[in-house]
């Protein structure tokens, strides 16, 4: 089943429905692979609908965050504001790394951490409902970059001016 219909499924549940501006902002949502800000989601949507209002975007994702569909993550290095993803998916507990170069977001499993969850239970009880897990660093493209200037000649402005 695919990400748009679980989410109808809760919110059917949960005695919510599915409007058209939910389903378009859904639809935005689950074609990005950046994480987009609420207002990368509006400008998106707005191609499509061009009368959605950006409090719409705001109130709908917060609302879907509430029911668990969409997460949400704040990024250092930037203004601060959250970033949204799909919640339901096949690796629901995703973390990521982010490149300080280029802002690359890349998720990824970590299978060592729910060792350290149940490991955290087990010494303290109490049960852990998220956990987050970010890495700062460069990424491949990047790194491979910056090892072809050489570490004094490093200059982030040039190397992103010949990534775009």
């Amino acid at each position: 089943m695919d990400w748009i219909a679980q989410v109808t499924e809760r919110l059917r549940a949960t005695g919510g429905r599915m409007t058209s501006q939910r389903r378009l902002i859904l639809e935005t949502l689950a074609q990005c692979t950046d994480h987009p800000t609420a207002e990368e989601v509006y400008r998106r949507a707005r191609q499509r609908a061009p009368d959605l209002n950006l409090s719409t975007v705001y109130r709908t994702l917060r609302w879907l965050e509430e029911l668990g569909v969409v997460g949400s993550q704040r990024f250092e290095g930037e203004r601060p504001q959250d970033r949204f993803d799909p919640a339901i998916s096949a690796n629901p507990d995703h973390h990521h790394f982010r490149c300080r170069l280029c802002n690359t977001i890349i998720e990824f499993p970590a299978p060592l951490l729910e060792i350290l969850k149940r490991d955290f239970i087990a010494h303290y009880g109490g049960s852990i409902e998220s956990a987050s897990l970010i890495f700062y660093g460069l990424c491949q493209s990047c790194l491979q970059k910056v090892e072809s200037y050489g570490p004094l000649s490093f200059n982030p402005d040039a190397i992103l001016d010949h990534t775009r």
